[in-house]
């Protein structure tokens, strides 16, 4: 059995909920490959905000685990910002 002591909530804005759901879409594959030991994250879309729910047990699984959210959806706003001026 899996003790989780760290619990977190990172929840992304988007202008639009149409934006939301292209992130959405974007990460589920990015989702199936996350390591899933030591942490575990849980994905939801509620409008215009995704939200991640974080559980790690212990503090490196947890940065290792936000830094990859981070990073991931940085790439993805980027690109929706890229298509956005585009348009």
């Amino acid at each position: 059995m899996q003790k989780w002591v760290i619990y977190c909530d990172l929840t992304l804005e988007f202008k639009s909920a149409q934006d939301a759901s292209i992130f959405y879409s974007s990460y589920l594959p990015e989702h199936g490959t996350m390591p899933k030991k030591r942490s575990k994250v849980t994905l939801a879309q509620n409008e215009a905000k995704i939200i991640f729910s974080v559980k790690a047990m212990d503090i490196t699984a947890f940065r290792a685990t936000i830094n990859s959210l981070l990073q991931f959806s940085n790439v993805v706003f980027r690109i929706v910002e890229k298509v956005d001026s585009l348009k």
